[in-house]
């Protein structure tokens, strides 16, 4: 059956806006299966064998939300009393599917959205994520796949302060970054990119300049370069990066320390370097605050990710035409979900014009295997409602 009058509990969501994502389709939902009985405990349980949308569009302030397609297989959800209210108890599906998904508008967290990024946040800082594999407690940000990620950045830099153009390959194997293999191309003797206490530097004709800088040496993850003589002018050894506990580090600082970050320079620089890249993640757990899972199936090519941005200060695209993830889990505003299996093809891209960017993520497809959200604990009411 078609149910419009349904699309009115949506409208009560988030403060958002329902309608069509276009002036000629209409958007629908249709409901088969429906049946609503007293389950276990007396606690109300809805079941519905099959819900779907088309055409749908949602918006949030300057945010919008268009869906070509979603349907959800095997719905089943209880509801509990708390203070004198009805909400969501458990809520399960046997499988969801989404098309023609894209999500837009400046890159910031609507103000309905504030809440549960404050929850994602403390839920990260209160308690650490465990590995859904080995039972192990993992820190609130965990990279598993960085330890063998695989693949290359190429940079082109038109006149990069060296008089001349300039071409940087940068080669990231087994999950490092040795800049003994890093070049910096260009007419006249080449470029060296390495690192040092300081931070990520290239030694040009003109001198040493710094494109991102520590706050405080040591950092994890990075061997600093050597010299052929104490304090000499000659470097024996560029240094390197291990990218999982380098990116671990730096990504659990609540926010950059004085001193640390990109170079005054570099910010120059991109406003005038393109970039092409391929990164092949690697299989593992991943962990954030409030959120963890489990990448899976690169022999088979998935997860990886391509870069591209003709300009890096302006825009930056991203595409990963597999996305492969299981034992996915997460805490947020109350609720505590997790997925079985989670595949899809996605799209990213941030534009930048001034002081202002904006975002947009398109996702070709989704499918979600074995969906469970539910209170948590503390959040969960006093006793089930019973409808008799």
């Amino acid at each position: 059956m078609t149910t419009p009058s349904a699309i009115s509990i949506v409208d009560m969501l988030l403060g958002l806006q329902f309608g069509a994502s276009d002036g000629l389709e209409r958007d629908r939902l249709t409901l088969e299966g429906v049946s609503w009985a007293a389950g276990v405990g007396g606690v109300p349980e809805i079941s519905i064998a099959r819900i779907e949308a088309t055409s749908v569009m949602l918006r949030s302030g300057p945010h919008e939300i268009r869906v070509g397609r979603v349907a959800v297989q095997g719905l089943r959800c209880t509801l509990e009393s708390a203070e004198g209210r009805l909400r969501l108890g458990v809520l399960t599906a046997e499988r969801v599917d989404t098309t023609g998904l894209k999500l837009s508008g400046p890159l910031e967290i609507p103000s309905q959205l504030e809440p549960i990024a404050d929850s994602l946040r403390e839920a990260g800082a209160a308690t650490p994520a465990s590995d859904p594999s080995a039972g192990a407690t993992l820190p609130d940000w965990f990279l598993g796949p960085l330890a063998t990620v695989e693949g290359s950045i190429r940079g082109h830099i038109e006149d990069a302060q060296l008089l001349f153009d300039a071409e940087v390959t940068i080669p990231i194997r087994a999950g490092r970054i040795d800049f003994r293999d890093a070049t910096v191309e260009h007419v006249g003797p080449d470029s060296r990119m390495g690192v040092s206490r300081m931070g990520i530097y290239v030694d040009a004709p003109n001198g040493r300049s710094y494109v991102y800088q520590f706050a405080a040496a040591p950092v994890s993850g990075v061997e600093f370069e050597r010299r052929g003589i104490p304090l000499g002018p000659f470097v024996s050894d560029r240094g390197r990066i291990d990218l999982q506990p380098f990116a671990e580090t730096i990504l659990s600082a609540a926010a950059p320390r004085a001193g640390q970050g990109l170079t005054g320079q570099a910010l120059t620089l991109l406003g005038r370097t393109s970039l092409e890249g391929e990164i092949r993640l690697g299989d593992g757990a991943v962990a954030m605050p409030g959120t963890r899972a489990q990448l899976q199936r690169r022999s088979a090519g998935d997860n990886t990710l391509r870069l591209r941005s003709p300009k890096m200060a302006a825009s930056l695209d991203v595409e990963m035409a597999s996305l492969a993830l299981r034992e996915a889990y997460a805490n947020f505003a109350g609720l505590q979900g997790q997925c079985g299996t989670i595949a899809g093809r996605l799209h990213a891209s941030l534009q930048a014009s001034g002081a202002e960017s904006r975002f947009e993520l398109e996702i070709a497809s989704l499918e979600l295997l074995g969906l469970h959200i539910e209170a948590a604990p503390s959040a969960r009411g006093a006793s089930p409602a019973s409808i008799a």
